[in-house]
């Protein structure tokens, strides 16, 4: 059974297999992301057509989404079922308040836009 969605920290790397079985051969293979098709430098089709490999490395939470791949020949084609790619983020500090006192006042301070 085919995995349907795939997990990875934040700058890790991620390797995307599609395996294709298709009589007569593949005339045109590819990966999309999100629906749009990728740029083909982004990842490598076999020499024989049978499978497609995408390497993404160094991954950020741009990159979550679903994948998919594309496959046709001469007689049609057809679309894997898609795979989601899940990105567990960094810590992140979204928004910070900070209070502190001088004295008597009171000062706030928003860390946000230091």
């Amino acid at each position: 059974m085919a995995q349907t969605s795939v997990t990875s920290s934040e700058g890790g790397n991620v390797t995307l297999r599609c395996f294709v079985d298709a009589v007569p051969v593949v005339t045109s293979a590819f990966w999309l992301y999100n629906g749009a098709v990728i740029d083909e430098r982004f990842y490598a089709i076999s020499n024989d057509s049978t499978s497609l490999e995408m390497m993404l490395e160094n991954v950020t939470r741009t990159d979550a989404g679903s994948y998919t791949c594309h496959v046709e020949n001469r007689l049609g084609g057809a679309t894997s079922a898609p795979v989601e790619l899940n990105i567990q983020c960094k810590f992140a500090v979204l928004y910070v308040l900070a209070l502190v006192s001088y004295s008597k006042r009171r000062v706030l301070i928003d860390l946000e836009n230091i």
